[in-house]
């Protein structure tokens, strides 16, 4: 079976709100991705990009989970957000 998901620190916001720049960065190593800055747009805006693995099922490879944003935060949550759906479908059970 699956690892179940990382878990957060006390300090850590819900899961439906807002992450510093901190708590992603450990997020995102708990699960062993990496997060990278990307040059700015044309505009000027920043870029992240957050890289993790997903969960993965018995037998299965794990796949790769791009999470963008303009901060560090930004990435990791979008990425976070899609390894919990999939965290939940594998820990269902079958």
């Amino acid at each position: 079976m699956a690892a179940p998901p990382p878990d957060r620190d006390d300090d850590a916001p819900p899961r439906a709100g807002a992450m510093s720049s901190e708590q992603a960065q450990r997020w995102v190593r708990s699960v062993g991705g990496a997060l990278v800055r990307q040059p700015p747009r044309p505009d000027g805006r920043p870029r992240w990009v957050a890289l993790v693995r997903t969960p993965a099922a018995p037998g299965a490879k794990s796949r790769l989970i791009v999470g963008l944003g303009e901060s560090a935060a930004g990435a990791a949550q979008m990425a976070e957000a899609a390894w919990n759906e999939i965290w939940k479908t594998l820990s269902r059970p079958h």
